[in-house]
């Protein structure tokens, strides 16, 4: 009888207050492993699995649904990269043609009251790759579908998704900012956020896609400051190498200019390609061939004839 009528107490309950019951009760460890990674990990598969026995006793319900959603325009553009050409032994620029327009994935989990029907929803978007190895595009769609259920599941449960504390790749990036002077290029790309907008994601992904937020975090005063570190850490590994790349077009250009052997430059350092020059060799070869560029012949007047 006891049972009975705490389960009517339940039932009598406001579907905001059965979510909050819930997400302090359910418990989804990280089943799943990257080996790749090296970090434990819950699938979209392991949350539902978890929810299943308690939806019964606060008589609710889950439903996830997705949707298509297209962002841009359908107007090619032409992206410059550079990469380095094997042949040659030198930094080169190609054009590329891309297709503006990105296909995302925008997944509903939504908790109903089966007695009242009420409901509480939460979203997530996940892109789908252009192309996949080994992946057809019915494939890429589900990847995309998963990683959005996921998410949205996360965040209407209110579960952690950051790497688990044991995880020592990670664990010096969470909470202890005592360790900022020892964050390598890699760790500072790969911190997740624990938390707020971008929640799940890793760091260098945040800086390409939202780059007023990152603005944002690096003037704000109670922004975490391990996080700021990243921020800076990354941005001057960018510098350095936006820098490199402008130092290795001047001293092209001045290669051709000077009618240099550039198998000679590698050789005079003791290397063998432009990736193997540090920046310091790069400035020093740019100061030696500038002595050897052609004075500029004297521009004729009519006064010279």
């Amino acid at each position: 009888m006891e049972k009975k009528e705490e389960k009517k107490e339940i039932f009598k309950l406001s579907i905001e207050e059965k979510l909050s019951l819930i997400q302090s009760e359910i418990k989804v460890p990280k089943k799943q492993h990257n080996s790749f990674g090296n970090y434990n990990f819950r699938s979209c598969e392991d949350i539902l699995e978890a929810i299943k026995p308690i939806l019964s006793k606060y008589g609710v319900l889950i439903l996830l649904s997705d949707e298509i959603c297209v962002f841009g325009n359908n107007e090619p553009v032409i992206v410059e990269e550079e990469y380095f050409n094997e042949e040659l032994k030198r930094i080169m620029t190609k054009k590329n043609i891309i297709n503006a327009q990105r296909f995302y994935i925008k997944s509903e989990a939504k908790i109903v009251d089966v007695e009242t029907s009420n409901s509480i929803s939460n979203y997530a978007y996940a892109r789908e790759e252009e192309n996949k190895k080994g992946m057809d595009s019915s494939q890429i769609t589900g990847t995309a579908s998963s990683y959005a259920r996921k998410y949205a599941l996360n965040g209407l449960l209110a579960l952690d998704d950051v790497k688990d504390a044991d995880d020592p790749s990670m664990s010096k990036l969470t909470d202890n900012d005592n360790q900022e002077s020892t964050i390598s290029l890699q760790e500072a790309e790969n911190y997740i956020f624990p938390g707020g907008k971008c929640k799940g994601k890793k760091l260098k992904d945040v800086m390409v896609e939202d780059e007023d937020y990152i603005d944002w975090l690096v003037t704000n005063k109670k922004a975490n400051p391990t996080l700021k570190k990243c921020i800076e850490i990354i941005e001057q590994s960018n510098e350095k190498k936006v820098d490199r790349l402008d130092l290795l077009k001047e001293m092209k250009d001045l290669e051709l200019k000077t009618n240099s052997s550039h198998e000679k430059i590698l050789e005079t350092y003791g290397v063998k390609s432009d990736t193997e020059m540090s920046s310091e060799q790069i400035q020093d070869a740019i100061k030696t061939l500038k002595k050897y560029i052609p004075e500029v012949e004297k521009e004729m007047t009519p006064y010279d004839f």
